[in-house]
């Protein structure tokens, strides 16, 4: 794996999520070039693609998609963060614990290809919790960052910012007495904010199951209405749903701990975004998940962690 040289353009890139025809139409779109034997790059050699993690599941072109970032990431043309779809597939493997991971895409076809899981991985080990560039303008990690849980994040990862081994482990383990720092730092960065929230507010996911849990729109204010700090739908909310709402808020005595005003700017995935892909309410944050197809955000260096709005791309299914 070639060191990743310092450009002074990045080309942050959303969730994947095993669309590898979109992602070639986008890299294409963003002025890459494909080369059979080092994949896409950019010809212009001072710009580099910065995926933000989960290339896998959901889609049907999971080893396509791998391919094509595990190509760029070698050559040098991309950096490659970790996702939680990533993360959980090398805990499931290692552990042996499959139950996480049955029925994913991603894992049925592995086994239908015949190829050594093993092999992918390993791959999914190199790839980065977090980036930051040296004038720490911007950081980009897959769901979540908190600047109050940095330094902990930090103390999880190696000189190349990627997981170190015993996180799949020991840390992942709830007995483990670095468990809570773990999940509160990197597992944060992995996973974002998830809250359970009262049966009345409960809703049917997009498979049609019951769900009590929903994604904290972490980049919002802790004063936010609930359509907006929900990561859910919340078109009909009745009274007493609202009442439920702030007696959820009420109990939980780390509710404004959630809520951080980030130190710079923000790339992230991991929350879909709907036809405003990568616009939050936060001029800091810029979310590049979205179920519309893959969007990406075009950041020079002199930009100076100042979003431009014109700059983000999105290439639909």
């Amino acid at each position: 794996m070639k060191s990743n040289q310092y450009k002074t353009g990045f080309d942050v890139i959303g969730d994947v999520h095993a669309d590898a025809l979109t992602l070639r139409k986008l890299l294409t779109e963003l002025g890459y070039v494909e080369n059979a034997a080092k994949g896409f790059y950019h010809p212009s050699g001072d710009r580099q693609a910065l995926f933000v993690g989960d290339y896998i599941n959901k889609g049907a072109q999971n080893l396509e998609s791998i391919s094509i970032v595990h190509k760029m990431m070698t050559s040098g043309a991309a950096i490659g963060l970790m996702g939680n779809n990533e993360f959980n597939h090398i805990y499931s493997h290692q552990m042996g614990d499959l139950a996480i991971v049955e029925g994913s895409s991603f894992s049925e076809e592995v086994e239908a290809a015949n190829t050594s899981m093993d092999v992918l991985v390993d791959q999914f080990k190199q790839l980065k919790l977090y980036y930051t560039p040296p004038t720490r303008d911007f950081i980009a990690v897959h769901a979540q960052y908190k600047p109050s849980q940095f330094e902990s994040m930090r103390g999880f990862v190696d000189n190349e910012n990627r997981l170190r081994p015993n996180c799949y482990e020991k840390y992942s383990d709830s007995k483990h007495p670095l468990h809570e720092t773990f999940m509160k730092s990197a597992g944060i960065a992995l996973f974002g904010t998830e809250v359970e929230v009262p049966n009345s507010l409960a809703y049917k996911s997009r498979s049609g199951e019951f769900n009590n849990k929903a994604r904290l729109l972490w980049w919002e204010s802790e004063h936010a209405t609930l359509s907006s700090v929900l990561n859910k739908p919340a078109n009909d909310v009745t009274d007493a749903q609202r009442e439920d709402y702030a007696a959820m808020k009420s109990r939980d005595s780390h509710w404004s701990e959630h809520f951080e005003k980030p130190d710079r700017l923000v790339f992230c995935g991991h929350i879909p975004r709907g036809g405003a892909v990568g616009y939050t309410s936060n001029d800091k944050v810029i979310c590049l998940d979205t179920e519309e197809g893959i969007g990406a955000y075009r950041y020079n260096m002199d930009d100076r962690g100042v979003v431009k709005p014109h700059r983000i791309t999105l290439a639909c299914k």
